[in-house]
């Protein structure tokens, strides 16, 4: 045989080879991604800042057991309001009961023996307001997150939806002419009239403070019937459940509307984000 010849098939060898490798490794991802992990996109701002809207992540329900802390995908939180699978994070499993404080919102859990452990969330986000009492009779209310800003009349109640600029250094347009500067940091506060004076707010008339956690109203029991009000904490789980929450805790439909959610309906535990960021674990 030729040396050209011995060339070619040797080639040809190689070739069938690094196929027969691809063709397995392939299968074998394959065989992973059916039975053993699976591929999530995560869908609106209730994980923020965890997790954005559009990181991909992978899931995996192997030998899974829920515990606190946990990022995990749930199949429509049993709930007919829910469509499709939501992300969230496991507050407490069964037999543990939670309680949120009205002041701090500050979340407490306490374990079947008795053990209480308050929550260090600093994976939490929590919507600071500021409040800016313009006179007696007004204030305005900044909104942090959305820079949303509201003049109201304490004597009428009256609400105005105002502008408001600069995340650092808030100028918000309120009606007459004036403004209204407020440095975030510092939380010096500045009322400018229309024919162009200004005066310095006192601290006093400043004030920074988280914005009402959202929490299950006797109201919302009419659409949303397994809904746990503020004043029906503490709250036990039932067995076989588990309690989650989104960490954009001002904007997460969860256990507190949903009630508990069933083990059964958790796809699996968030173990890696591999778009657009790459992280292992959210804890």
């Amino acid at each position: 045989m030729s040396n050209n010849k011995k060339v070619k098939n040797s080639f040809i060898a190689s070739v069938y080879e690094w196929v027969e490798v691809i063709c397995v490794a392939l299968f074998a991802v394959v065989l992973l991604f059916t039975f053993a992990f699976r591929l999530v996109t995560v869908d609106g701002p209730s994980m923020n800042d965890t997790l954005q809207h559009g990181d991909r992540l992978i899931i995996s329900d192997m030998f899974y057991k829920p515990k606190t802390g946990d990022v995990v995908v749930v199949h429509d939180a049993s709930s007919k309001h829910v469509q499709g699978p939501i992300i969230k994070r496991v507050i407490a499993t069964e037999g543990e009961t939670v309680n949120i404080d009205p002041e701090t919102w500050q979340v407490s859990v306490t374990d079947v023996n008795g053990n209480v452990r308050v929550l260090k969330e600093d994976y939490a986000k929590k919507v600071n307001l500021i409040t800016v009492l313009v006179s007696e009779t007004e204030k305005v209310e900044i909104h942090l997150e959305s820079l949303a800003a509201y003049l109201i009349d304490m004597d009428s109640g009256k609400l105005v939806s105002v502008e408001s600029l600069d995340e650092n250094n808030l100028r918000v347009s309120l009606t007459f002419g004036r403004t209204v500067s407020v440095n975030t940091k510092t939380l010096d506060a500045t009322l400018t009239f229309g024919n162009g004076t200004s005066q310095k707010l006192p601290k006093e008339a400043v004030i920074k403070e988280l914005d009402n956690m959202r929490v299950g109203k006797f109201s919302d029991k009419s659409y949303y019937p397994e809904a746990i009000p503020l004043n029906e904490y503490p709250h036990t789980v039932e067995k076989g459940h588990v309690f989650v929450m989104g960490d954009n805790r001002n904007n997460s439909l969860d256990s507190r509307l949903l009630g508990d959610v069933d083990e059964r309906m958790i796809l699996g535990k968030a173990y890696l984000r591999v778009f657009p960021n790459p992280k292992f674990g959210f804890n």
